[in-house]
């Protein structure tokens, strides 16, 4: 009879402990599911070099294009990225993006003058960014951009 009394003292216990147990794990799971992950802030680019060689990228969103070109230039060559014009220690890239990014990304009157200075002569066209105004986002996520040539001389 005692060894009854405790068993049913033992499964009242159990049953009133695992409640706050149920409570914490839905409050732990309900934080996690609002809370951002890396994959939500990650950006991945496909990036076609000037020999027509693919490179999967991953940058941040937020980030410019070029910052994200210049980490990769053991991959996509020296010459994907430029001195920029614009000052000493800033560099730039000639990047061509698809006809669905060209509304997102409208080139100024600075972005076409610096363009000139960047780009190879005979190179711009209506497709050309320059790739420090492009900024990495959810728009530019799945994306292909290919490297257009940056005069020789120029080059970082």
């Amino acid at each position: 009879m005692a060894l009854r009394t405790l068993a049913a003292q033992w499964r009242a216990l159990a049953a009133g402990a695992a409640a706050p147990r149920r409570a914490a794990a839905a409050a732990l799971a309900t934080a996690a599911a609002s809370a951002p992950s890396v994959l939500d802030v990650a950006v991945d680019v496909t990036v076609i070099d000037g020999a027509g060689r693919r490179h999967a990228l991953r940058g941040v969103a937020g980030q410019p294009l070029v910052d994200l070109l210049a980490a990769h230039l053991d991959a996509l060559g020296e010459g994907a990225v430029a001195a920029s014009p614009e000052g000493r220690g800033a560099a730039e890239a000639h990047v061509k993006l698809p006809n669905e990014l060209l509304a997102a990304h409208p080139r100024s009157a600075d972005d076409a003058a610096l363009l000139r200075e960047v780009a190879e002569e005979g190179e711009v066209d209506a497709h050309s960014r320059c790739a420090s105004r492009v900024v990495l986002g959810p728009a530019l996520s799945g994306a292909t951009i290919a490297l257009a040539p940056n005069r020789p001389w120029r080059t970082l």
